[in-house]
């Protein structure tokens, strides 16, 4: 199937075109953690034809994560989530280069597994791999598209692009911010982590197409009970 064909729909807009699908085709986008967040970002990722897309993850699938987690079915129980995910996304699209790494994003490997990519989507659920993932980002100068969800609620911010603050920068009690994310213990539906992961996909086709309104020095905040969505400048 050429792209002419698969990607005709998204070509038509003149934002993109064929020279903004060709950017597409050539990005290298690192997603951390193939979970809630994670599923949906991949799929929608691989849906626009990002060229190389890794995935950095070493849990195993699990049922009690099935209701957020769209790429795995109960025959994946106890299977390496981001081989699983792998094998998916290249039955939906046999064409682009998906990358597996079952391994955890560590202080030790993160600047080594980063090198390889233009920038890192945040889709996982612990605290300490954020701050590694905007340490390692903010030294190669290489974006971090960043969310976080719990009920009904998200965010998601664009740290380390062009100057803008960084993660740590912009959070730096960590203790508080762990406190105020913990989805684990608050709990958290679905679709939220699916509209949240789509917002996030959505900063890395800006950044990629260098286009305008970029979540850089800001925060967006959407809460899906009350319908409110607001956009926060960072001060820091």
């Amino acid at each position: 199937m050429s792209d002419a064909i698969r990607y005709a729909s998204q070509m038509i807009i003149p934002e993109i075109g064929v020279e903004g699908q060709q950017k597409l085709a050539q990005a290298k986008v690192l997603v951390v953690g193939a979970g809630g967040l994670g599923c949906p970002a991949l799929l929608y990722l691989a849906g626009l034809g990002i060229g190389t897309i890794g995935i950095a993850d070493d849990d195993t699938v699990s049922i009690a994560n099935l209701h957020r987690q769209v790429l795995y079915t109960e025959a994946d129980k106890g299977k390496p989530k981001a081989i699983i995910a792998q094998q998916r996304l290249q039955q939906h699209n046999s064409t682009l280069n998906i990358i597996a790494h079952t391994e955890r994003v560590t202080a030790k490997n993160a600047a080594a597994l980063i090198n390889d990519y233009d920038m890192v989507v945040d889709c996982s659920d612990n605290i300490d791999t954020r701050y590694i993932i905007d340490q390692a980002t903010a030294a190669q100068h290489k974006p971090f598209v960043y969310a976080g969800i719990r009920r009904f609620e998200g965010q998601v911010a664009v740290f380390n692009y062009k100057g803008a603050p960084s993660f740590t920068d912009s959070f730096p009690d960590k203790e508080r911010f762990t406190a105020e994310q913990d989805c684990a213990t608050a709990g958290i539906v679905g679709y939220t982590a699916g509209l949240v992961a789509c917002l996030q996909v959505n900063e890395v086709v800006k950044c990629v197409l260098q286009l305008p309104g970029v979540l850089a020095g800001e925060i967006l905040t959407v809460h899906l009970q009350t319908m409110v969505m607001r956009r926060w400048k960072l001060w820091v």
